[in-house]
């Protein structure tokens, strides 16, 4: 079976080490059609971004890797955290 994508990357936005361009690049190298940066929520106290304006900075910088490059798909994620008994997530609704 061939990958074709990977969904769950992390950057130094979070617990990765490294950033979004090097995740782009290492699957391009292993031929990937898609990636996609999933960093962990702003609630996660030790793995989380920095705020909601992170989260932006990362959906922007994304968004140019895929324009720059024709044969991957650069997507966002987050790993949004539970915060109320109500469901609601760390997660500003504008940002979902």
């Amino acid at each position: 079976m061939k990958l074709f994508a990977d969904y769950h990357t992390h950057t130094k936005y979070s617990h990765g080490t490294g950033t979004i361009r090097e995740n782009v690049e290492a699957a391009r190298a292993k031929g990937l059609e898609q990636v996609a940066i999933s960093d962990h929520g702003p609630a996660n106290p030790v793995l989380g971004v920095g705020g909601p304006r992170v989260l932006l900075d990362i959906k922007q910088e994304a968004d140019y890797y895929d324009g720059r490059y024709d044969d991957i798909r650069v997507l966002t994620g987050v790993e949004a955290n539970i915060v109320g008994s109500d469901g609601k997530l760390d997660i500003p609704r504008f940002i979902l």
